[in-house]
């Protein structure tokens, strides 16, 4: 009974030492390019970089916030019509 008992917990920790030692598959493409843009983020929203954040999302991305609607950015603003006098 205690021989089987330490196979099964043998057999159940062994996944669990080969990702610990490193031994787990290599990462693929994409979430190597998926961690590499997670700390590029991270990198610029940690140093204060308004504009290297907004520059990782796409012109369409829409945040979704736990709990709270989607919002999306706001639309700029239209070009002056023809003629029009510039704002001041």
């Amino acid at each position: 009974m205690a021989a089987s008992n330490r196979i099964s917990w043998i057999a159940a920790a062994a996944p669990l030492l080969l990702v610990m030692s490193g031994l787990a598959p290599a990462a693929s493409p994409d979430e190597a390019a998926i961690r590499a843009q997670t700390t590029a983020w991270e990198k610029a929203y940690n140093g204060g970089d308004a504009k290297g954040v907004a520059a990782l999302y796409a012109e369409d991305a829409v945040m979704m916030p736990p709990g709270a609607p989607p919002s999306a950015a706001a639309a700029p603003p239209a070009p002056p019509a023809a003629g029009a006098a510039p704002k001041k």
